[in-house]
């Protein structure tokens, strides 16, 4: 039977690929900002606080013809041993 597509979240951050695929499968998906599209997005790689800017974003989404359900400016897998027993995604923005 499978899962739902209602259960699924697609994470990545092509344009092209990531969003635009997810929206042809039919399911959700969490736009990483930071990733091929920083420089386009105004996002530099060392600024950890770096805002997201919504025009941007609305002409990068308008110019490959998708949108994301979701959007994060970073994605980061982090060593949270000390407080988990497996690895953690911390998602900033």
């Amino acid at each position: 039977d499978g899962v739902p597509p209602e259960r699924v979240l697609h994470v990545g951050d092509s344009m092209a690929h990531d969003v635009a695929g997810a929206n042809r499968a039919g399911i959700d998906s969490l736009f990483i900002a930071a990733g091929i599209h920083a420089a386009e997005l105004g996002l530099d790689d060392g600024d950890n606080n770096a805002q997201l800017d919504d025009a941007r974003l609305a002409a990068l989404f308008e110019a490959y013809g998708a949108e994301p359900a979701h959007v994060a400016a970073r994605f980061e897998w982090g060593d949270l041993s000390q407080k988990f027993s497996a690895p953690f995604a911390h998602i900033t923005g």
